[in-house]
């Protein structure tokens, strides 16, 4: 792979600050973004294992399966694209060989060129071979102080105002026609998601 280094991103988004959501989306905290890897191996482990509702990795033993195989050198490596984020020291993007491709509003992830797909039947015996290969999760989720970051982040129930507006904004007016309103947007988000929104959130004290 021949990696561009441009500075910046479109729209004057510097090239760390994009970066760092990348490193937000690995660690559980939502964002535009979709986890890819490099590994074949993780890959099957993340299609043919599930999350269960108290946090506990579990083999898929009903159903079906997908595995996506998307070839880089048909999509341009660049912030606002494609980004790998495996090669630093961070543990979980590096144990998951990490990759993420940026989504947005009316994005199809099946529509990228060159994207390719697998669809399986799922069986137990294969799910539990990938769920002790990673240790039932655990070697893919190794603690480290990114993670204790990330879940204090999650725990907070503060927004920054200014990133919530944008948002709204961009809500509106990428979705013309559908009546979305950037005051009911906001309003929402305080009253039925219980969020405060503050000009200057410490998310750490």
């Amino acid at each position: 792979i021949s990696r561009s280094s441009p500075q910046t991103a479109p729209d004057g988004v510097s090239l760390a600050l994009t970066f760092e959501f990348a490193l937000a989306q690995h660690y559980g905290v939502p964002t535009g973004y979709m986890d890819l890897s490099e590994s074949f191996d993780v890959a099957c482990f993340f299609a043919t294992c599930s999350l269960d509702t108290a946090g506990k990795w579990r083999p898929c033993t009903t159903g079906s399966g997908v595995l996506y195989l998307l070839p880089t050198e048909r999509m341009p490596i660049r912030p606002d694209a494609l980004q790998p984020i495996g090669l630093q020291m961070l543990p979980r993007p590096k144990e998951q060989f990490g990759w993420l491709i940026v989504c947005g509003i009316n994005f199809d992830f099946e529509d990228v060129p060159g994207l390719q797909l697998f669809e399986f039947a799922h069986d137990e015996s294969v799910s539990r071979y990938f769920l002790d290969m990673f240790s039932f999760g655990r070697s893919l989720f190794p603690d480290d102080a990114m993670a204790t970051v990330a879940d204090t982040i999650m725990a907070s129930s503060s927004l920054p105002e200014g990133i919530v507006v944008s948002v709204a904004q961009s809500l509106q007016d990428e979705t013309k026609g559908l009546g979305f309103n950037t005051s009911a947007i906001i309003a929402e988000i305080r009253s039925s998601l219980g969020f405060n929104l503050q000009s200057n959130v410490e998310v750490f004290n």
